[in-house]
């Protein structure tokens, strides 16, 4: 049996990091032509949800650091996708609202995730997309659980 490790290149873990990769830009390239950045889809899919939640909760929902969460609402809140108001029984969080703009995204950005989808898809099996997604599941747990 060889236990030479086999290169980097050859190792899952490559493949997957080249695929999100790929996937991250190609997802960027159609959400900038309705005007959105970088997971910014993702944080108001949160607030479509659920709104009027924290800056630490969309942090905790989105896997990031709170000061990443306070540039991107800033910039969302810029854009008028979203408004920062106190919360009234602690006056010391604020939650983020979503405007009636950040509302009406939801169609149009749905329309561009089902796009991503298709195209991510495109020469996929029914049997296969269950599988891959079974398997990412798995992927997801085994680096999240600490």
């Amino acid at each position: 049996m060889n236990n030479d490790p086999k290169p980097i290149s050859k190792s899952i873990s490559f493949i997957l990091a080249r695929v999100c990769i790929a996937h991250h830009y190609h997802a960027n390239k159609l959400l900038s032509k309705i005007g959105l950045y970088p997971s910014q889809e993702l944080v108001l899919q949160y607030l479509w949800q659920e709104d009027k939640l924290t800056q630490s909760q969309l942090a905790q929902k989105h896997g990031v650091q709170l000061q990443t969460i306070h540039k991107m609402v800033g910039r969302m809140e810029r854009a008028g996708l979203v408004t920062k108001q106190e919360d009234e029984s602690d006056l010391r969080m604020s939650r983020i609202h979503l405007t009636s703009k950040g509302r009406e995204m939801q169609t149009v950005t749905e329309a561009v995730w089902e796009q991503l989808e298709q195209e991510t898809l495109a020469d996929f099996t029914v049997e296969e997309q269950y599988i891959l997604r079974r398997l990412l599941h798995k992927l997801e747990e085994n680096l999240t659980e600490n």
